[in-house]
C-alpha cells in the first residue's frame, strides 16, 4: 500500500533518538472522514514496540500530529513506534473508534514500516478524551488483545460514562493507567475515578493532577505525566523493573510520591508487581 511523506522532522535531543513522522494512507477505518494515520518512529536502526493511539473529539485529521506532538515525541524518544489514526474526525463522536485503533495495528503489519516494529514484544494502546474511552474499551476486548498481543493501556482523561455515556463498563484485561486533572471541565476527574474503581484483577493506576485541565497531554497542556506514561509501557511491554518502580514504587520520582507534579489524588492497585520494586 502506498504512503505519502507529508512531514519528516528530525529532532536532535542529545542522547535521545531522532524522531521521524509520516502521513500514511491506511484504508479500512470505520469512522470515516479520513483514511490516514500519523506514524512516528525512531530514525535509529533497530526495532521498537508499537503503540496505537486514539485521539479526542475534533482532534483527528491534521490536528493529530500537531495537537499531540510532544506526547508522541516523548514516546518515540523512549524507543516506541506510535501509529495514530486520523479518522473519527466528524462532528459526531464515533463509538467505533476503538475498532479503528485496532485497524491501525493490522495495517502496520502490511507495509514497510513494519520493519521498525519489534513484534517479539507486546504492543500498547493509548488515547485521549473520547479516544481515551475507546482505549479503555479496547483494553477489555479479549480477541483483539490476543491477536495484537496488547500488553498495557493508557487512558488519558477518558470519556467513558460521563458527561455522556459512550462506552459500557467492562473490566480491562491488561494493566491500565488512567490520567485526569482536578480542573477538567469536560471529563471530570470523579468520572474517571469511578471507572478506575470498577477495574479488578489487573494492575491499575490513577493519577489526578491538581489543577490540570482536559488538554494536559496536548500541545496546549503541560504534558507533565508523559515520562510516567512511558514508564507504564516500559514496565509492562519491555519488562524494565526500574520503570515499574517509577509507576508503582516509593522512589522520589515515583508517580504517587514525586513532588514535581502536584497530585489531587494518586493511587495504584491490584498490580502483580514484586515487592522488591517498592
Amino acid at each position: 500500500m502506498s504512503r505519502m511523506m507529508s512531514v519528516l522532522h528530525l529532532l536532535s535531543m542529545g542522547s535521545m533518538a531522532d524522531v521521524a513522522c509520516e502521513d500514511v494512507t491506511v484504508g479500512g477505518y470505520i469512522c470515516g472522514t479520513s483514511q490516514e494515520a500519523w506514524v512516528c518512529y525512531p530514525t535509529a536502526d533497530g526495532k521498537y514496540p508499537l503503540i496505537s493511539f486514539a485521539h479526542g473529539y475534533l482532534a483527528g485529521g491534521p490536528e493529530v500530529g500537531f495537537g499531540y506532538k510532544e506526547l508522541f515525541e516523548d514516546h518515540v524518544n523512549a524507543g516506541y513506534v506510535v501509529v495514530a489514526l486520523k479518522s473519527a474526525n466528524g462532528l459526531r463522536e464515533c463509538a467505533d473508534e476503538w475498532k479503528d485503533q485496532m485497524r491501525s495495528f493490522e495495517w502496520m503489519k502490511t507495509n514497510d514500516l513494519a520493519s521498525k516494529v519489534d513484534y517479539s514484544l507486546p504492543t500498547g494502546i493509548m488515547g485521549h478524551s473520547f479516544g481515551g474511552g475507546a482505549t479503555y474499551h479496547s483494553s477489555s476486548q479479549a480477541d483483539e488483545i490476543l491477536e495484537y498481543n496488547i500488553g498495557a493501556a493508557a487512558a488519558l482523561h477518558p470519556q467513558v460514562r460521563k458527561p455522556i455515556p459512550k462506552f459500557p463498563i467492562q473490566n480491562p484485561l491488561i494493566p491500565i493507567m488512567f490520567t485526569t486533572g482536578s480542573s477538567d471541565p469536560l471529563v471530570s476527574d470523579s468520572s474517571v475515578k469511578d471507572v478506575y474503581e470498577n477495574v479488578t484483577g489487573v494492575s491499575k493506576v490513577f493519577a489526578d493532577i491538581s489543577g490540570a485541565g482536559h488538554f494536559e497531554p496536548t500541545r496546549i497542556g503541560k504534558n507533565r505525566l508523559n515520562s510516567h506514561i512511558v514508564a507504564m509501557f516500559d514496565c509492562h511491554l519491555k519488562g524494565r523493573s526500574s520503570q515499574c518502580k517509577k509507576v508503582y514504587g516509593l522512589r522520589d520520582d515515583s508517580l504517587c510520591v514525586t513532588a514535581t507534579i502536584p497530585m489531587e489524588q494518586c493511587e495504584h492497585a491490584d498490580g502483580a508487581i514484586p515487592l522488591s520494586l517498592v
